[in-house]
């Protein structure tokens, strides 16, 4: 558990929760935008919720949230030219993380949620995705991420933000997930994808190339045979969430 905080809008947060009980999912299990998605019995209020939440924001108001990941078009539907910066970090140590915390999540679930939550990135909103950062440089090499990070948000932050407000919240102390974990097994597929971002992450300097990388990330989630192979493996871990989901009913 990370003791400085997770900062997540609660509002967004509870607007996302319900957004997802709606679709019959959860944040461990993401429910599916199906056509007609807007006219779910409840949708229509939360669509107005969210409207009202953004309405009285700044212009350069930030929120975070992960489930906003698996809620896109809910979120493109209220603010088409919502903004996105995307946090990649190696799925393994993603999985890890879940598994560790109190709701001891299971390996495959949590490595299913990885690709779940990326892919979504990528398929639902890629023109509105400013920068790719990469978790592990906060700690590694910060002042160059945060470079890359006020770069992709030029426009929208101060240029100069103070590194004692980023050490706030980032501290190598609570990082209790790294390389050492990474002999575990992945599927091929999850480590292909993570390449390709990474790859993504390389090409920021020069705004046509990020834009033609993320394109290129999207057309491999669409048309990869492989990728596509380990997303119709995930019945099973489906199953797992909603033996999950059942076991958080029942405490």
């Amino acid at each position: 558990e990370n003791k400085k905080g997770y900062w997540e809008n609660s509002e967004v947060q509870t607007i996302n929760e319900a957004v997802l009980k709606l679709l019959g999912g959860a944040w461990y299990f993401p429910g599916d935008f199906v056509e007609g998605w807007q006219e779910i019995l409840g949708m229509p209020e939360m669509l107005k919720r969210a409207e009202q939440f953004l309405s009285d924001k700044p212009a350069n108001f930030l929120f975070k949230d992960p489930r906003t990941s698996i809620c896109l078009p809910f979120w493109l539907k209220v603010k088409p030219d919502l903004k996105l910066v995307m946090v990649l970090r190696h799925p393994l140590d993603v999985a890890r993380s879940l598994e560790s915390r109190k709701f001891s999540i299971s390996l495959p679930l949590g490595l299913n949620m990885w690709a779940e939550y990326n892919r979504r990135i990528i398929y639902d909103g890629p023109e509105n995705i400013l920068c790719v950062v990469q978790y592990e440089n906060f700690f590694d090499n910060k002042p160059e991420e945060m470079k890359v990070l006020l770069g992709g948000l030029k426009g929208f932050v101060a240029d100069e933000v103070e590194s004692s407000e980023i050490d706030k919240v980032s501290d190598l102390n609570l990082r209790n997930q790294g390389a050492e974990i990474r002999k575990e097994e992945c599927d091929p597929a999850l480590l292909v994808f993570y390449r390709k971002l990474i790859a993504v992450h390389g090409l920021q300097k020069d705004s046509e190339s990020f834009r033609d990388g993320i394109k290129g990330v999207r057309n491999y989630l669409m048309e990869d045979p492989v990728f596509n192979s380990y997303r119709k493996k995930a019945p099973a871990n489906i199953q797992k969430g909603l033996e999950f989901a059942n076991k958080l009913s029942e405490e």
